[in-house]
């Protein structure tokens, strides 16, 4: 039972870094491979500020609004001149993105792994276990979550928001702010990616390179195809086949792998039926 809780709780995190991935494929069509560099950015610029202010709560605030801008910045010098062309040339431009900013943050940030340099005290509930990062990432996700499907369900701008997946030239013609709707969502998507990075690094380690986090959170993307509900439903799944599959094969990195293709298989299988289902969970 613990390892289902602990599980669940990895989801959190996970969930946290794959709703970017999921706002873009959603409304944009493409999948930003330079998102995963968000999480890096926000961690490390929450841990310099940290050192220097002693404040994590001021630092994590100023790393997630400054990871936004720099959502906002890329969105309008990278992607928006190329915005009508194919979700390919979109895709290849987010590598290109990606590689410059890891180029950018090497030079910047030093090599290594390190901790963040916070306590992360440990709760009881009962015979379980559960850290001070664990409940924050899972208020977060469960807070995020709730309030994305609240402004998408129930709000003209998330309506709006929607209809960029469906009809991109349609909204223009109407004289929708589609640049403005477009610019909010990477600023959401660079927050919280921020976040789940300043987050993944309070409760394991701080590392220049996140892959693995963005491995999953691509993962969680793919399957859910920027499905938001089911994004959380596989985020969940994934931590808890992640920890049973460590504990079973006595390996991270097979437990991992194995962890991954059974997400992928099962995720399929679900977005066959799940338009008929469950309504909530269809995916474009």
């Amino acid at each position: 039972m613990e390892n289902l809780l602990h599980g669940i709780l990895l989801g959190a995190f996970i969930f946290l870094a794959a709703t970017g991935f999921c706002l873009v494929r959603a409304t944009l069509g493409f999948y930003n491979v330079a998102h995963g560099e968000f999480l890096t950015f926000g961690s490390y610029v929450c841990f310099y500020l940290f050192e220097n202010t002693n404040s994590f709560l001021l630092s994590a605030t100023i790393a997630v609004f400054l990871t936004a801008f720099l959502a906002i910045l890329i969105e309008r010098v990278f992607y928006r001149p190329i915005r009508q062309s194919s979700s390919n040339a979109m895709l290849l431009t987010s590598f290109g993105v990606a590689l410059v900013l890891r180029a950018v943050m090497a030079l910047i940030f030093s090599s290594g792994s390190r901790g963040l340099g916070l306590n992360d005290p440990a709760y009881s509930l009962g015979h379980f276990h559960v850290f001070a990062s664990e409940i924050f990432a899972s208020s977060f996700s469960l807070f995020s979550f709730v309030l994305l499907i609240v402004i998408i369900k129930k709000t003209k701008f998330g309506l709006a928001a929607s209809a960029l997946g469906e009809n991109y030239r349609w909204l223009t013609i109407y004289a929708i702010p589609v640049d403005l709707i477009i610019a909010f969502l990477f600023a959401v998507s660079g927050g919280l990616a921020a976040l789940a990075g300043i987050l993944i690094s309070w409760r394991y380690t701080l590392q220049l390179n996140l892959f693995l986090y963005t491995l999953y959170a691509f993962v969680i993307a793919v399957v859910s195809r920027g499905n938001i509900p089911l994004a959380l439903m596989a985020s969940c799944v994934l931590g808890v086949l992640i920890t049973l599959g460590n504990q079973f094969f006595g390996s991270p990195l097979l437990g991992e792998a194995m962890a991954i293709f059974f997400l992928i298989i099962g995720g399929h299988m679900v977005r066959m039926c799940s338009g008929k289902l469950f309504p909530l969970f269809k995916t474009p």
